[in-house]
């Protein structure tokens, strides 16, 4: 704040956190429709950053509504803007278990833009990070069954392989064993995983759990 009692909207929030991060971050975060409208019209920048690389639209694409990604097109923002490990925001809307309307939104922008260059229209969201891991990669990983269906749904490569040479359906029959328990998320049981394993083509059963996680 200036001596003039003067808000910077691009001001990191809580910047002695390792979390810091600007207003318009934190309303993408909570899906604060109209406070995000406000915060963009003010000048609230869109490409401002968290320690991770993280911008709002990433933020606004892990729980919509598309409302709120709407709005972010008035601003000329990227959508194809990456983080630090070199995450999209459908990579973020996978990790988060986006609403389907989240999906299909990225899907008809991406499959619209010119400069988005893809062999055929159902490897629109087969882009990778960091770890060679397209977004459907990530759905499996963290047990997303809503988001795998729907990635499926729009033609992503169900054998595409990750960094470690997994696909999708191999990394959740490996984290679908009973022995695998410190792989999953807190509370989520074997057989959820062995539920993705099968929408993806996998048995389900068990096998050796490698040294990936």
């Amino acid at each position: 704040m200036t001596e003039n009692n003067y808000i910077d909207l691009n001001d990191p929030y809580n910047k002695n956190s390792k979390q810091s991060m600007s207003l318009l971050h934190v309303a993408c975060a909570n899906s604060m429709v109209e406070i995000v409208e406000y915060l963009l019209s003010k000048g609230a920048s869109t490409s401002s950053r968290d320690p991770g690389g993280v911008t709002p639209i990433h933020l606004a694409s892990q729980k919509g509504p598309v409302e709120v990604l709407n709005l972010f097109l008035n601003y000329k923002t990227s959508l194809f803007i990456k983080d630090d490990n070199q995450q999209t925001i459908a990579h973020h809307a996978a990790r988060a278990d986006a609403p389907g309307k989240v999906f299909d939104w990225i899907y008809s922008k991406w499959s619209q833009d010119k400069s988005h260059k893809v062999k055929t229209k159902t490897d629109v969201l087969d882009v990778v990070d960091k770890w060679n891991r397209t977004p459907l990669h990530w759905a499996s990983v963290n047990g997303h069954r809503n988001a795998v269906l729907k990635l499926m749904d729009l033609g992503c490569d169900k054998k595409k392989r990750d960094g470690n040479g997994e696909t999708p359906m191999e990394i959740a029959e490996r984290r679908a064993k009973c022995g695998a328990a410190e792989l999953r998320p807190v509370g989520m049981r074997a057989s959820a995983f062995g539920d993705i394993a099968k929408l993806l083509g996998g048995s389900g059963s068990t096998k050796q759990v490698s040294k990936y996680t």
